[in-house]
């Protein structure tokens, strides 16, 4: 995984910039698609999960903010197997399945410091 942004992770903010009427939505399809091939439909699952949370007007976000204000309990363990359904559908060894794996991650580390 690479340690620093790629043109697979600026590519959708670049074409943005360059003209910002693009239709985000479209872009982040796009994204998804290309990053995560057989996976996409998961990914794009998780983006969705995780969209309706953070959307939710009583959900806090940010710096210095409690986590366990963002995600309960149970949205954290279906956020955490919707990962696994996602690692589950790409090869293990390539960008993916690691990309998967470190966001997992995090959201697993999140989880274990706030209910933990």
């Amino acid at each position: 995984m690479p340690s620093k942004p790629s043109t697979r992770t600026l590519g959708p903010a670049a074409k943005l910039a360059w003209d910002p009427s693009l239709d985000t939505d479209e872009l982040v399809a796009d994204y998804i698609e290309n990053t995560y091939g057989a996976a996409a439909p998961k990914v794009s699952a998780i983006y969705a999960y995780l969209k309706r949370i953070a959307v939710m007007p009583d959900r806090v976000q940010g710096i210095g903010k409690d986590i366990k204000a963002f995600m309960t309990k149970d949205e954290y363990e279906q956020l955490l197997v919707l990962y696994d359904q996602a690692q589950g559908a790409v090869p293990e060894g390539g960008y993916a399945r690691a990309r998967i794996g470190a966001d997992k991650a995090h959201i697993a580390h999140m989880y274990l410091t706030s209910y933990n």
